[in-house]
């Protein structure tokens, strides 16, 4: 697997600050990327975020499904640090479960209202 770098992580006290590596650190950027609106840091970054909300609360079929899906695709596709992904989404009563299998290594996490 690829070398994805180390970032700060902090788990909301105001005293635990400490790095992540590795597969962590990539899984942590792809979680702050999804739970961030589209554009919502366009001062610093361009093409960040993920414009996935504007289709929660939405009636869950395939169809909502898919443009979640490829709203998902969009963003993950703008993280250099992936070269290649699969992507599988559910939904099941109001949440957006995500497996994401990047280099063979699978994640799964969850995107909420």
């Amino acid at each position: 697997m690829a070398d994805f770098g180390t970032d700060l992580n902090w788990n909301g006290s105001e005293t635990e600050l400490t790095t992540v590596t590795g597969d962590e650190n990539i899984i942590q950027s792809v979680k702050n990327r999804l739970n961030t609106d589209y554009d919502e840091l366009n001062w610093i970054y361009n093409n960040y975020g993920c414009n996935y909300r504007q289709f929660l609360g939405d009636r869950a079929t395939d169809t909502s499904l898919e443009f979640i899906k490829n709203s998902i695709k969009q963003s993950l596709d703008e993280e250099d640090r992936i070269d290649s992904y699969d992507l599988e989404l559910s939904y099941i009563d109001g949440i957006i479960n995500i497996v994401l299998n990047i280099g063979g290594t699978e994640y799964e996490f969850k995107l909420e209202d």
